[in-house]
């Protein structure tokens, strides 16, 4: 699946991928960045504790976004990541947290409260775009 990402970042010319469940391991993620090089970035966040579940990354194009200068935050180990990348020539930056919500609703209520809670202290800047597997569904039956 990575060859097709790389494929698509190049072929249709898109600066910032993100991905959520990518069960990347941090031996994995180095792997890919080595494999990868000359073309892409990749920042991945994973829970230590269950490192082959849930995972969320952001793919950066080399020749398509100021990779070189983004910084990423690990808001919630394999749930939520927090990019900050020049966006414009003119140096205005972008921010963009990237989710995997948990599955059942207690969770996500703690999971959207931390978050919450974060941006209201200050201890991460407030993204601009938030993006990601929100796990929300229309009907119950879904």
């Amino acid at each position: 699946k990575w060859q097709r990402i790389n494929h698509i970042l190049r072929e249709n010319n898109i600066g910032i991928i993100s991905i959520q469940e990518t069960h990347l391991r941090e031996v994995d993620e180095l792997k890919l960045n080595d494999q990868f090089r000359e073309h892409i970035c990749i920042i991945n966040s994973t829970n230590p504790s269950t490192p082959n579940a849930a995972g969320v990354a952001f793919i950066l194009h080399k020749r398509n976004s100021a990779w070189k200068d983004a910084e990423a935050i690990e808001v919630q180990p394999g749930r939520a990541l927090l990019l900050t990348i020049q966006w414009q020539k003119n140096g205005a930056l972008l921010r963009i947290l990237n989710v995997y919500s948990p599955n059942l609703i207690p969770d996500q209520i703690d999971f959207w409260k931390k978050i919450d809670s974060m941006i209201e202290s200050h201890e991460i800047p407030k993204p601009d775009v938030i993006l990601g597997d929100f796990n929300m569904v229309e009907e119950c039956a879904d």
